[in-house]
């Protein structure tokens, strides 16, 4: 049976006081952030040390993850247009291969062995 320890190395109990209240921690961290620390903190098996470090590391990558979301949607425009240059650009040069082997002269279409 798996328990939650805290960073001393102590089981974490009510009685004893030294848990985290999780509502505490959605009010300072977010709800995300409680889950996030808690899903990639478990190992199954073993007890979980866990504490305010752990939370806070989840509060700040995910807010590393909004940050890009949203970076990439205000510039959604952008990244379509250099998508879509991209993939035209290589369609244009593809073409251009195409027709290099294909009007290639018979001499060099043969194997070499």
């Amino acid at each position: 049976h798996n328990a939650m320890i805290n960073i001393n190395g102590d089981k974490m109990s009510k009685s004893l006081g030294n848990g985290i209240d999780p509502i505490d921690v959605v009010k300072e961290y977010g709800v995300d952030s409680l889950r996030y620390a808690l899903a990639t903190t478990v190992t199954p098996g073993l007890d979980m040390s866990f504490g305010m470090d752990k939370i806070r590391s989840a509060s700040t990558f995910l807010n590393k993850i909004w940050n890009a979301s949203r970076f990439v949607l205000t510039n959604i425009s952008d990244i379509k247009l250099f998508i879509c240059n991209f993939f035209t650009t290589l369609s244009n040069l593809f073409t251009t291969v195409c027709n290099f082997f294909t009007t290639m002269p018979e001499a060099y279409k043969q194997p070499v062995y």
